[in-house]
This record gives C-alpha cells, sequence and structure tokens, in this order.
C-alpha cells in the first residue's frame, strides 16, 4: 500500500478547495494510476488533468522535489505537487 501526498499549488488550491490531500493505493502505483483518480475524485480538475501525462501539459509534476518523467513508479511516502504555469501582466 502506498500513502501519496498530493499537494495542489496556486490555482489548482483554488479550484479543489485544498491545499493538499493523501490518496492510499494499493501496491506499487504508477503516475498515471494516481492522475485517474484524482480527476474521478475532483472533477473541475478533470479537463486540466486529461492530457497531463501527455506533451502538451501545461502543468509541473514534481515527486519528491524532482521534475519526474511520466512513467515514474510511485512508493509509499513521496510527495507529488502539481504546479500549474503562471501568467501575468
Amino acid at each position: 500500500m502506498a500513502r501519496i501526498r498530493v499537494k495542489y499549488l496556486l490555482w489548482l488550491r483554488d479550484k479543489t478547495g485544498i491545499s493538499e490531500e493523501v490518496i492510499v493505493l494499493p501496491g506499487s502505483p504508477s503516475l498515471e494510476e494516481l492522475i485517474r483518480i484524482i480527476m474521478d475524485k475532483h472533477l473541475e480538475l478533470r479537463d486540466l488533468l486529461k492530457n497531463l501525462l501527455g506533451p502538451d501539459n501545461p502543468i509541473i509534476i514534481t515527486v519528491n522535489g524532482k521534475t519526474i518523467n511520466r512513467n515514474i513508479v510511485l512508493k509509499d511516502g513521496d510527495t507529488v505537487k502539481l504546479i500549474p504555469p503562471v501568467s501575468g501582466g
């Protein structure tokens, strides 16, 4: 079983209404499995996250503070941060 801490930064926090949560997954889950669960749990993020693992992904994903490869296998205690693009003027 893997307990994964997911942190939602900037306006993703506003969309979900939370800054972080712990999601428990069986075995050694992939990042893709985690993203599917987040999409099912937070419908307001579904359109934003559906391309999260593709080449056109505007959201930065880090695991334990490092930018990662899409095929990463998550481990118990990992922290995944979803960081949206920042725009301003």
